[in-house]
């Protein structure tokens, strides 16, 4: 069963979910820990790692690689805006998933 399907399952199950924000594969692994339920991982994150404001400084190449970095260390669903899902169609990750598409991969 995939990650994606496990989350969904759990949000059947429960109807909440605990969703933890993560801005590198570090704050990935460290969520993981405690057992949350999947990753958020959207520009607000990444822009607090690099220390700017949350305006679209960070480019779409320095999200999509964090994402695919925070893919790679992480076995939990990550969901991310749709802008960004969409560019990470051909992201090789088993566990990506938007918020608010039930289609989730």
């Amino acid at each position: 069963m995939s990650k994606a399907k496990q989350l969904r399952d759990r949000m059947t199950e429960c109807g909440l979910v605990h969703i933890m924000a993560a801005h590198s594969p570090l704050s990935a692994v460290l969520a993981e820990e405690p057992g949350f339920d999947g990753l958020w991982a959207s520009g607000f994150e990444l822009s607090a790692l690099y220390g700017l404001p949350d305006m679209s400084l960070i480019s779409m190449t320095q999200h999509l690689d964090m994402l695919r970095a925070i893919a790679g260390r992480s076995s939990l669903p990550t969901s991310t805006p749709g802008m960004a899902m969409r560019s990470t169609s051909s992201m090789p990750s088993p566990n990506r998933c938007h918020a608010a598409d039930t289609r989730c991969q």
